[in-house]
């Protein structure tokens, strides 16, 4: 099966199309990755085109896979739209016949940071550290349920964890430098080890592999079936927090 990916909760926004992902005949078709000037829309639209026409029709591709976050609100809502638009498109009447659609499986953005660093490090505890605003982190610990927190309360509890269980501590992401200047700051014996700077971006080869995990584990077989479990009207995005303005209007009310 090729899936396509994309990734655009972040600054960088990158897409994938992937055959058999995770698989040992797994085949990157193609990989496009690109950081935002004002839009991710306007790199999106042409890498999701060029990856159509590399494998000849929308028939190619067997199921769409979506970072929904946490992160940018509108770089969220950017991805999101756009395969559910292709998703919706695909499931409409053609020649007086309805086809099964395509499959959309949401995928948590902190999830392809953490499965990016256990590939890196796979003894490692990954966290993931994402910007939030108003001094708050998207953080997911070994692919935990991610949440917002203070810099502060991370660090206290990987020292937490440091005392249950000794391993190295990988963090990465999009704040990762954040974290870094605090442990500098305030933590300098904290330990922790790290890998190329490009792993601080949630890639969507990692977004695809861990799709096609999703599809494996869900036992079916058949298009049908899938578009059913993974309708893309089920796909949602992952919002932690409202934003920063609505944030600042409800302080006013």
């Amino acid at each position: 099966m090729k899936i396509l990916a994309i990734e655009t909760c972040t600054t960088h926004g990158s897409l994938s199309l992937v055959e058999s992902p995770s698989e040992i005949t797994e085949r990157v078709w193609a990989t496009s990755s690109w950081t935002r000037s004002s839009s991710h829309a306007e790199h999106l639209t042409i890498a999701i085109e060029k990856s159509r026409e590399l494998v000849g029709s929308w028939q190619e591709i067997g199921a769409l896979a979506c970072g929904v976050g946490p992160g940018s609100f509108t770089g969220i809502r950017v991805g999101l739209n756009a395969f559910r638009a292709i998703a919706w498109t695909l499931s409409q009447p053609l020649a007086g016949a309805t086809p099964p659609g395509v499959p959309l499986i949401a995928v948590r953005t902190t999830d392809a940071l953490v499965a990016a660093g256990r590939a890196a490090l796979p003894q490692a505890r990954v966290t993931a550290i994402i910007p939030a605003q108003m001094n708050l982190y998207f953080v997911s610990i070994d692919g935990e349920a991610p949440e917002a927190l203070e810099l502060q309360e991370l660090v206290g509890r990987l020292e937490a964890l440091d005392g249950k269980s000794r391993k190295e501590n990988l963090v990465l992401g999009p704040a990762r430098m954040d974290f870094e200047e605090y442990i500098r700051g305030f933590k300098p014996s904290f330990r922790r080890t790290s890998v190329a700077a490009e792993l601080d971006w949630p890639q969507a080869t990692f977004v695809a592999r861990i799709a096609a995990e999703q599809i494996r584990q869900s036992g079916l077989t058949t298009t049908a079936a899938l578009v059913q479990k993974f309708h893309w009207q089920l796909a949602q995005p992952l919002y932690l927090r409202g934003s920063g303005a609505e944030e600042k209007m409800s302080d006013r009310a």
